[in-house]
């Protein structure tokens, strides 16, 4: 027999473990009569109490020879708990697991070859997301409390994920790579996640048997113990309720409809805050960015989310970034700062070559389907930027005009 777990509650935690001996009594009882065995040597013992000074937490449970010692942490249906479930053992199982499905992704693409834009950002979305944001229903906190802690970790996870998907330096915020891969922020898509579960359980008979229990816990507790130590559940479940009807209400119950609207409402408060010249912080937040890579090479994509979020490898950025060797952000024509503008547009060393860009702008160049292509192109021969030059000898014919 696997995944079984045995709660007992009471104000001490010897008398929770004699009752544990009682009831595992019963149940090798039963498992006798129906021919199955139980291997005690796997079990674990944990107590959870906020009060870790009223109680004494090396308490053991003694099942006939076997004695068991309490862990400081335990796995239940892959979800890690902790004494005070605070979820600091999920928090660091989920980091590990984040960093390896993170590193998986990162032998398989990286900025300059391996799958493309959308297969990577694919693969995250199928793969990498859904392991990090595992048991959402247990950890996650409402946006009335502090922010999860679980989720401060998952944010540094899906930060080096998206990264890899965009091929973007560290420096891009992760808001520009969250819109340029059309990935909700982890908190938004983790509220509609949490609404979602509340909405589906509490109006089932296992939602009503859940606070039927809850109600029945609490009652005993209250006729045992002080007051103060009453864990007051019911109205807490009530709470998450009227938050998940209150949320419903304004957004809807479409939850990617709902995921798009907060987080197109929390874009609009905070566009065009960029210090740098980004196209991506200041253009309208939609799935329509994609389609500017649907058929690009990843090399060909991620340069362009580098001109679009102006952290590309060109002398401003570097200067900026304090790379050592680039002291001065102008290009070497001594016309202005090297940015991807600059090249594109104003560089008279690039001339003979840009001549397909006279009369435009560049956020046609970088935000136009028609474009991105032969722009992407460009910039990777223009030979400016060293991580892309083994790219442009193997991918392209250095002698030949990328424009027919």
């Amino acid at each position: 027999m696997d995944d079984l777990n045995i709660l007992v509650y009471s104000t001490t935690t010897e008398q929770n473990c004699a009752k544990l001996s009682k009831v595992h009594q019963k149940c090798e009882s039963w498992a006798r009569r129906h021919g199955i065995t139980f291997a005690p040597h796997k079990y674990e013992l944990i107590h959870f109490t906020t009060a870790t000074k009223r109680h004494n937490l090396q308490a053991c449970v003694e099942l006939g020879d076997t004695v068991k010692g309490p862990t400081t942490s335990v796995r239940v249906l892959g979800v890690w708990l902790d004494p005070k479930l605070k979820w600091s053992a999920h928090t660091k199982i989920i980091q590990q697991k984040g960093a390896a499905t993170v590193a998986a992704l990162k032998r398989i693409t990286t900025s300059t070859w391996g799958a493309s834009f959308v297969r990577a950002r694919l693969l995250y979305n199928s793969v990498v997301r859904p392991a990090i944001t595992y048991g959402v229903a247990a950890w996650y906190e409402l946006e009335t409390v502090k922010q999860s802690r679980v989720i401060d970790a998952i944010n540094k996870v899906q930060t080096s994920g998206l990264r890899i998907v965009a091929g973007a330096f560290r420096a891009t915020p992760i808001r520009e790579l969250e819109t340029e891969t059309f990935t909700p922020p982890l908190d938004i898509y983790c509220n509609e996640l949490r609404a979602r579960h509340l909405r589906r359980t509490y109006v089932s008979p296992v939602g009503r048997f859940i606070i039927e229990q809850c109600r029945m816990i609490s009652s005993r507790l209250r006729r045992r113990g002080p007051l103060r130590c009453t864990p007051q559940i019911v109205p807490v479940i009530q709470e998450k309720l009227d938050w998940a009807a209150r949320r419903e209400s304004i957004l809807g119950s479409s939850s990617k409809e709902a995921i798009l609207q907060e987080w197109r409402e929390r874009w609009q408060e905070t566009r065009g805050r960029s210090r740098w010249c980004s196209i991506a912080a200041t253009v309208e937040l939609g799935k329509e960015r994609l389609k500017l890579y649907k058929e690009l090479k990843k090399v060909e994509s991620a340069i362009l989310i580098q001109a679009r979020t102006g952290r590309i490898g060109l002398v401003h950025f570097l200067n900026k970034a304090r790379v050592p060797g680039f002291e001065s952000p102008d290009c070497r024509c001594e016309r202005g700062i090297e940015t991807a503008e600059h090249l594109l547009l104003h560089c008279p060393l690039e001339a003979e070559r840009r001549k397909w860009t006279r009369g435009s702008v560049l956020h046609d160049l970088v935000s136009e389907p028609q474009n991105t292509a032969t722009t992407a192109r460009w910039l990777i021969q223009s030979g400016r930027m060293r991580q892309f030059q083994l790219a442009s000898e193997v991918l392209y014919n250095r002698e030949s005009s990328i424009v027919d």
